[in-house]
């Protein structure tokens, strides 16, 4: 779903995909086109994306499906930032930053989700979703000349 239809206007979608490690580059690849369709410069557009894929690659990893056996994503196009959400079937633990050490082969995605963000957080439970729903969300900063 898309509404909206300039950057003088809120502009936001969203998208249900399956609950597998090949809705990442989907999920990466929808919101990248989206974006730059609406003229958010590539810089910020590349950083809305990175974000997403570490989102939904989390999820993937870390969570389990909604009843329906898919995951859900959302993009709110707004004055000064990008808002991202993820809504999946929840973890037994909430997503958290940790620290690993520089020799770790994984483990930065949300290091890196909290350097490219105003805010990030999870909610739980997600709303509009099953009471066991847990959405992460995350605002990227819009470059300066955008704002």
């Amino acid at each position: 779903m898309t509404t909206g239809s300039n950057r003088g206007t809120p502009t936001s979608w969203e998208r249900v995909l399956p609950f597998d490690v090949a809705s990442v580059p989907v999920a990466r690849q929808h919101v990248g086109r989206t974006l730059r369709s609406c003229g958010v410069n590539p810089t910020t557009a590349d950083d809305a994306m990175l974000v997403l894929t570490e989102l939904v690659s989390n999820s993937i990893r870390h969570a389990r499906p909604l009843p329906s056996g898919k995951l859900r994503i959302r993009c709110a196009l707004r004055r000064a930032e990008i808002h991202l959400e993820v809504t999946d079937g929840g973890a037994a633990t909430r997503p958290h930053v940790v620290r690993h050490p520089v020799t770790a082969l994984s483990g930065r995605g949300l290091s890196i989700v909290d350097k490219l963000t105003r805010s990030w957080g999870v909610r739980s439970p997600a709303a509009d979703a099953p009471d066991d729903a847990v959405t992460v969300y995350a605002d990227v900063p819009m470059a300066d000349e955008e704002n």
